[in-house]
């Protein structure tokens, strides 16, 4: 399932986010959630800010954020990752 939000650009590669999917059925973010964003891959964190408005927005999840995550979510990411890694090179490859 795809829940749709408020399009926001991927603070790794400006990349225009507007929807997510999750793992299991509770999709709708939540601060503290993790992504990947679709085009570079990065890592995201849902987060509130206030700066300069109240807004619930992703951002950059640093290498000791991703180190302290529990090794099952660690390990969803990664695979995640992978994946859209796989998804990119299929459609590359000629037909």
């Amino acid at each position: 399932m795809v829940m749709r939000y408020e399009p926001q650009p991927c603070p790794h590669c400006g990349h225009t986010l507007d929807a997510t999917q999750g793992f299991d059925d509770d999709i709708d973010p939540r601060p503290g959630d993790v992504a990947v964003c679709a085009k570079c891959k990065g890592f995201l964190l849902w987060e509130w800010t206030t700066d300069p408005e109240p807004e619930f927005k992703q951002r950059k999840l640093t290498p000791r954020e991703f180190n302290d995550l529990p090794g099952d979510l660690r390990a969803d990411l990664l695979r995640a990752q992978a994946k859209l890694e796989e998804i990119e090179r299929s459609a590359r490859k000629p037909s």
